[in-house]
């Protein structure tokens, strides 16, 4: 029987793959399981947890957080987070791991913390979606070892045009020079080819196709290297030579996994996150 939805504006692909998936949240639609897995949306139906806990101040004053979760049909619970926040700026101490391993981000140094709202309140967004926000290389995140061969992410990068400046996106082991960067050698590039960058024995696709193009807007990046790192701390940005990420730069999804995914199941989360965060 063919089903037809009718939704306003905005809501349509989300309503409509809601609708016709009995779960169709994304890490619930492969086998591989994730090593760790951090989203403003929820990825894994099994997964009962909150999304993030807040911080609400300013980036170095304010004490008070909570926890805030997901709305019935899995993102973000903004209206929850607008009314804790108020006229306040919203900060990230924990982004909460869905994968069921426990291995949550963590930051507890106030002024390191990455910013989900600014100083009035108004939520940080990218393609109408609530994104996290790295405003200098002092904002990070950690999370305890786990085994790492492929990651997934999508992000943005307002760098700059100019081929000076390194970005880590993230850096395996935590604060280490071994990682996804945007490089030296030609702007707008993910990496320089050094034998510790994290793809150096592997591949980089973005938006599910092969290449090093580093694009400033909204994209999905996936990465493996030949060899999984094993018992790993990682770090979201880095402390590394201040090459951590600056100038204002989103992530919105992290999710490491301990093992290359094959094409079919690379595709499906690509696919997946196009239709949700209206990629290219």
């Amino acid at each position: 029987m063919l089903l037809t939805i009718k939704t306003s504006s905005g809501q349509n692909n989300q309503m409509m793959f809601w609708a016709l998936n009995k779960c169709p949240l994304m890490l619930s639609q492969i086998s591989t399981k994730a090593s760790g897995a951090y989203s403003l949306r929820r990825l894994n139906c099994n997964y009962k947890g909150k999304c993030i806990n807040v911080r609400r101040g300013t980036s170095t004053t304010g004490s008070t957080t909570s926890d805030i979760g997901f709305t019935a049909t899995g993102d973000l619970d903004t209206a929850a987070l607008k009314t804790f926040l108020g006229a306040n700026g919203g900060y990230i101490a924990i982004w909460y791991d869905q994968s069921g391993n426990g291995k949550n981000l963590t930051q507890s140094t106030s002024a390191n913390q990455p910013r989900i709202a600014n100083n009035s309140g108004v939520i940080d967004r990218v393609n109408t979606k609530p994104t996290i926000t790295f405003q200098d290389n002092t904002d990070e995140m950690y999370a305890a070892a786990m085994d790492i061969q492929a990651i997934s992410g999508i992000r943005s990068a307002f760098s700059g045009t100019t081929s000076a400046g390194y970005q880590y996106l993230v850096s395996v082991p935590a604060d280490f020079d071994f990682s996804i960067r945007c490089g030296n050698v030609t702007a707008w590039n993910y990496g320089d080819f050094n034998t510790d960058d994290f793809w150096h024995t592997g591949d980089i696709y973005v938006n599910n196709s092969p290449t090093t193009v580093y694009p400033a807007t909204l994209h999905s990046v996936y990465t493996y290297c030949s060899t999984a790192r094993t018992g790993s701390t990682f770090s979201l940005s880095t402390t590394f030579m201040s090459r951590g990420m600056n100038g204002g730069n989103p992530v919105s999804e992290l999710i490491m996994f301990p093992t290359i995914l094959a094409s079919g199941e690379r595709a499906t989360i690509y696919l997946n996150q196009k239709l949700y965060y209206a990629l290219p």
